[in-house]
């Protein structure tokens, strides 16, 4: 199996702070064999995992080897192997665009909705399942509005899942309590104009990211916040720019956060979002040297390595917290959308295929 180390000892840190452009092939292809003696991480590319032109959108694993991966062309798979086989467990015209599970048998999958560019024909927006994938149950009675899609779902607990949505709006906000038996809708166009993804710390504190309004031409980052379950929200960053929107929000510890933005062109300046007190305060992060606009699936492992993707040719690895950006090797986290962390040596990804990061 092909594998290139992405976690390296720190006294290559400052190595690999020098920029891309002017690191040799040979001196790459040395480093690359020191740290494959070392035992660290790396990511794989699973190479049964189901492949797609464009990508997979999200992915679940409730341990180590029980996973599923979602797409917007209306597939899911799972695996039972940590990655090594796959099932694919329903093929049909719904834009499934968001994953999370409780348990092995309990789980959630968010559709993006008709009307879109994703050319889906399913107006229901959640489905739910009891029996692993076997079978999935439509949701579609809520205490409030009917979302007409979602983009990014979390399940805080046994008891609370959130998810909102959907680029381009309109923009919702939807809760369960009870484990998904019932669930409340929220309108938020009096906060946003779309929303993309979720992040609850507890189940009453939160965040969503996503834009100012529905159009991506006239839009602005936006990160809202609650501390009431989401019966109210307040805004923590508003751009003052356009043409741009948040993607994702990930986390590397309690009180590091960090969200990834996307603008109109591929050739805008690599920023992001970072907050190092537990979203109390938020900093745009600008890598001047680093051309990334389209920049959307983003995870940190730790406050030194991280990874930042999205629908272009490559992803952008980072070894000293940000600072600087290099290129993975082409065909590594390609089309990256979603990164999660199992826990400090074991990962899981999404993009044209389903990555891995292991030992």
């Amino acid at each position: 199996m092909t594998k290139v180390y992405l976690r390296f000892p720190i006294n290559y840190y400052s190595i690999f702070s020098i920029r891309y452009s002017l690191i040799t092939i040979s001196f790459l292809a040395l480093t690359i064999m020191s740290l494959t003696s070392s035992g660290q991480p790396v990511w794989h590319v699973l190479p049964n995992s189901p492949n797609q032109s464009f990508r997979h959108d999200d992915l679940c694993f409730v341990n180590p080897k029980l996973g599923w991966v979602v797409n917007i062309r209306g597939e899911i798979w799972k695996t039972r192997d940590g990655g090594e086989s796959w099932e694919k467990l329903i093929h049909q015209p719904t834009a499934f665009r968001c994953v999370g599970f409780i348990d092995s048998l309990r789980g959630f999958v968010g559709n993006l909705g008709i009307a879109h560019w994703a050319n889906s024909s399913d107006s229901v927006p959640l489905y739910k399942t009891l029996d692993g994938g076997k079978s999935w149950i439509q949701v579609t009675k809520f205490s409030g509005p009917r979302p007409n899609g979602l983009c990014g779902l979390q399940v805080v607990n046994k008891d609370v899942i959130v998810a909102c949505g959907r680029v381009d709006g309109p923009p919702f906000f939807i809760k369960s309590v009870d484990g998904g038996s019932t669930w409340t809708s929220k309108d938020m166009s009096a906060y946003a104009g779309m929303l993309i993804d979720v992040y609850f710390t507890s189940r009453d504190t939160g965040f969503i990211v996503g834009g100012t309004d529905k159009s991506r031409s006239a839009s602005s980052s936006l990160i809202i916040y609650t501390t009431d379950g989401g019966k109210t929200w307040t805004t923590k960053i508003k751009d003052p720019g356009r043409y741009n929107h948040c993607w994702k929000i990930t986390h590397s510890s309690k009180k590091t956060l960090y969200v990834s933005i996307e603008e109109k062109l591929m050739t805008d300046t690599l920023k992001y979002f970072k907050s190092e007190d537990g979203g109390a305060t938020w900093i745009e992060k600008m890598v001047p040297d680093v051309q990334y606009g389209e920049s959307q699936g983003i995870g940190f492992l730790n406050d030194k390595l991280g990874w930042i993707g999205g629908n272009v040719g490559y992803t952008l690895c980072t070894v000293d917290g940000g600072k600087s950006f290099n290129k993975m090797p082409q065909g590594y986290l390609l089309n990256l959308n979603r990164i999660r962390f199992v826990n400090d040596t074991l990962a899981y990804a999404v993009g044209q295929r389903v990555y891995k990061f292991c030992k």
